[in-house]
């Protein structure tokens, strides 16, 4: 299930906290670090990843590579969840990876991927009156089968 271990930097949990402030949401903390840990992971594989970075407003994808979005989810459990109803109503991202986050020990392992296909494949659960597609993190594909892609090479 745990794929690349990339340590969690103090300025990411920083600015994460920032997120926080700006849009109220302590779940940000999370996932903001989990999409530094795959930011600096790609780009230390040398693969020029890219931030959305918008002001004012939700990002529309988390990274973007050689015209790719990619949708970073980030647990600190078992599984990913994306949202059913922006992904049915055709918000879709090239790619997803799901990073799990454990910040007691500050440390973020790269799970895997899954392909918008793979997304449709996951059980729909329910939290709060809102509908999930949930991925296992143990049934992503390796992240490393990703990388021939995001260079370029395929």
């Amino acid at each position: 299930m745990q794929g690349p271990e990339v340590a969690v930097q103090e300025d990411w949990l920083a600015r994460a906290a920032e997120e926080v402030k700006k849009q109220g949401r302590e779940s940000l903390i999370v996932g903001k670090t989990g999409e530094l840990a795959v930011l600096h992971w790609l780009q230390s594989q040398g693969i020029p990843a890219r931030e959305d970075h918008p002001v004012g407003r939700a990002d529309y994808f988390d990274l973007l590579v050689r015209g790719t979005t990619i949708e970073i989810k980030t647990t600190t459990k078992g599984e990913i969840k994306v949202p059913k109803d922006t992904f049915d109503r055709g918000r879709r991202f090239g790619f997803y990876i799901g990073v799990k986050l454990s910040l007691p020990q500050k440390r973020a392992w790269i799970c895997g991927y899954a392909k918008k296909e793979d997304v449709r494949q996951g059980k729909v659960i329910r939290i709060e009156g809102k509908a999930y597609y949930a991925l296992s993190l143990a049934a992503l594909k390796p992240v490393e089968q990703l990388l021939p892609y995001l260079r370029g090479e395929w």
